[in-house]
């Protein structure tokens, strides 16, 4: 067994098995971004108010700019004109309401650019934080937030409508966003834990979906497995703690390619077990810790290969 990194690279191709010769587009381009954490303006009234200057002192990213850095973002994305843009949990800076409806609005420009955009909710994305906060009169005071039931009403039209599979009153769901590809979307909850059946309930769909000739991409907001030693020591929660049982259910259901976010920093780890299965973990970085990376897959004609290309607003 063995367990590679791939840190550096801004440009792979992944080899992956041909599963039919079902007629499909070339070249289908899919962009990610992970843990964008915007900060809606309202939640601020200046920029020099003392409570919030506190705050950026133990901030560890730049979400003061994270509204002109996602803007920036937007732009980039429509004119790279993707198939679909995925986006792997973690949209506001601490589940504020008035974050959320800020993202949402900032989201239609994809519609407008007929770009499909699919979410899964991030640890930041729904129940009660404790940095979510409105700064005013150099205090601040507690945001309204939202929870799961709100965040699935409030994505409706971004992957928890009717054109997608969900896994009961999971925000769990699954969707064919065009032929030849099945994206499975994973909530991994605050804690990186699932709900119960819904790993098996994954497996499941990533079989149907092979049988049918589609490859499959299985997205969820943390990582999967390490991406180095004692990463769960070191950050604690940032993989779950089951992951090897996890990772063998996947790779027996035939996926291999698992896209995460959560820990801010494009990397990727392989796992190949004694049999010579191989198991990718995509982690892609957030655009409010430098270099405000995202993500660009390419698949070829044939579907046999994915072309991984990272890239940066800076």
């Amino acid at each position: 067994m063995k367990l590679a990194r791939m840190t550096f690279l801004t440009s792979i191709v992944l080899t992956l098995c041909f599963l039919s010769t079902v007629l499909r587009a070339a070249n289908k381009k899919i962009c990610v971004l992970a843990d964008i954490h915007v900060m809606a303006p309202t939640l601020l009234d200046n920029e020099n108010n003392k409570e919030w200057q506190e705050y950026l002192k133990t901030s560890k990213s730049m979400v003061d700019l994270s509204v002109p850095i996602f803007d920036a973002i937007i732009n980039r994305i429509i004119l790279e004109k993707p198939d679909i843009l995925l986006i792997v949990g973690d949209l506001t800076k601490d589940s504020e309401v008035e974050s959320h409806d800020f993202v949402l609005n900032k989201l239609t420009k994809f519609k407008q650019a007929k770009i499909p955009v699919y979410v899964i909710p991030g640890n930041h994305d729904r129940g009660w934080m404790q940095r979510a906060l409105k700064y005013q009169n150099d205090t601040c005071t507690v945001a309204e937030t939202i929870d799961n039931d709100g965040f699935e009403k409030l994505y409706v039209d971004y992957g928890y409508g009717a054109d997608t599979e969900r896994y009961g009153s999971t925000l769990n769901y699954m969707v064919e966003p065009f032929p030849g590809l099945t994206v499975i979307c994973i909530d991994s909850g605050i804690w990186c834990t699932f709900r119960e059946g819904s790993i098996d309930w994954v497996c499941e769909k990533a079989k149907a979906a092979q049988a049918k000739g589609n490859q499959v991409l299985v997205m969820m907001h943390h990582m999967l497995m390490p991406h180095y030693y004692y990463q769960n020591n070191i950050f604690e929660l940032s993989i779950p703690t089951d992951y090897p049982d996890i990772r063998e259910k996947f790779m027996q259901a035939g996926i291999k390619v698992v896209l995460s976010g959560h820990s801010h920093t494009s990397d990727i780890t392989r796992y190949i077990d004694a049999s010579g299965r191989e198991l990718y973990d995509i982690c892609t970085g957030s655009p409010i810790s430098y270099p405000c990376d995202y993500r660009v897959l390419t698949f070829d004609d044939t579907f046999s290969k994915l072309s991984l290309d990272r890239k940066s607003v800076v």
